[in-house]
């Protein structure tokens, strides 16, 4: 059989290993370097090209969404701040409304369309090395010293990915994630917490809002079958202060009594999560970063996927859509392989064809930043606004997967 390794136990990873599960040539394993418990707190929307692209890879995984209780959610847009704060821009569906669901809920669903596919938990990869010769095997580096040999390695092991470094070359200064001046904090609450906060008639709504501000952007949304509420507030720069992330790392715990001084500038929206914030027992903010340049998705037989491939602005709610769309095509050409000698060949048509794709998503989502958080030419203006919301990922939702699977 060809052995296949697939890094990262994420949806990209679970949703390439339901395709290739049932083609008796290969042998298929996950090394996910965390013990599994994957958290909550977290929920992504999928659009209406991931769900086609979930139905297309196996109707199992489009059904595990709606066990996972994803809750399908229209999207709109509001001032948040200066003097038409409050007012509606526009709504920004153009096709069937997205599904948000909970990452981890959502991962634990998924996981069980793939029985008899071994997930080895604490398994930490050091460092691949890639099979560059036709044929010839890639070396997988564990952080308790064994190595394993592989004809395939995909990396699906997120933005710090390890087998990003395998493709790009190590010392490729595109291989680790840059910061990108902003950052943003995430809870999910019980709906009842979210209506003693906003009220209830902006609860009871089932749709998902974005507050476009001067530095930043607060959204509200609802997963678990409309039992939670999601609330984010992202920022460009702080408006007390006019300052960016100010940490080296990543994720840092973040002061309350900051945040409800960032948020007085907009209105009831931004007196409702003050006092969510206020009441978690601690609050962590997170750093936007994401990967410039990227120059190939894959080498020799190892290749990377989702966030390890390319990672951007969570702006367009794109993220996990266009993981999905990269499982799709990658287990596409895989199918092709009739033997080990066939992968590198597979695996650079499916870096031909996706990575034009997923790098103009990329692009469009980190200028999409830009205008959430008032710094575009349309500023907090509301007609501007308007403009510029006008068939709003329609090149992401009317893409043509059909027609990328035939290629």
């Amino acid at each position: 059989p060809i052995r296949v390794a697939i890094i990262g136990n994420g949806l990209a990873s679970v949703c390439v290993a339901k395709g290739l599960k049932d083609n008796p040539r290969f042998q298929v394993a996950i090394f996910e370097g965390s013990d599994g418990s994957w958290v909550q707190g977290q929920a992504f929307g999928l659009g209406s090209n991931a769900q086609r692209a979930l139905e297309l890879l196996n109707p199992e995984l489009r059904k595990a969404l709606d066990d996972a209780g994803g809750t399908p959610l229209p999207r709109s847009a509001k001032i948040g701040t200066g003097p038409d704060a409050g007012e509606f821009i526009a709504y920004l569906d153009n096709t069937s409304p997205q599904i948000v669901v909970g990452r981890g809920v959502f991962q634990r669903e998924i996981n069980k369309t793939i029985p008899g596919i071994p997930i080895n938990t604490n398994a930490k990869v050091t460092r691949v090395e890639p099979g560059i010769d036709i044929g010839s095997p890639a070396t997988v580096h564990f952080e308790d010293g064994k190595s394993l040999e592989f004809d395939a390695v995909i990396g699906g092991d997120g933005l710090n990915s390890v087998v990003r470094a395998a493709v790009l070359g190590a010392d490729n200064p595109a291989t680790k994630p840059r910061g990108m001046g902003g950052f943003n904090m995430r809870i999910v609450v019980p709906l009842e917490k979210g209506i003693e906060a906003f009220g209830k008639e902006h609860c009871e709504e089932d749709i998902q809002t974005g507050w476009v501000g001067d530095g930043g952007f607060l959204l509200t949304d609802k997963l678990d079958n409309g039992q939670s509420m999601q609330v984010i507030a992202g920022w460009k720069e702080r408006p007390s202060t006019g300052t960016g992330w100010p940490y080296q790392e990543p994720f840092h715990e973040w002061s309350k009594d900051e945040v409800a001084e960032d948020l007085r500038g907009w209105g009831n929206i931004g007196k409702g999560m003050a006092k969510l914030f206020a009441e978690q027992e601690k609050l962590f903010a997170a750093a936007a970063r994401s990967h410039i340049g990227t120059t190939k998705y894959s080498n020799g037989n190892t290749c990377t996927i989702g966030d390890a491939a390319e990672s951007f602005a969570p702006a367009r709610g794109a993220g996990a859509g266009q993981a999905i769309e990269d499982a799709l095509l990658l287990q596409t050409v895989l199918n092709q392989v009739e033997s080990k000698a066939d992968i590198s060949k597979a695996l650079a048509v499916y870096d031909r064809i996706r990575r034009p794709r997923r790098s103009e998503v990329a692009r469009q989502s980190n200028e999409a930043g830009l205008l959430l958080c008032g710094r575009s030419d349309a500023a907090v203006d509301k007609e501007k606004l308007k403009k510029k919301f006008e068939n709003w990922n329609a090149f992401i939702y009317e893409y043509d997967l059909e027609g990328m699977v035939q290629e």
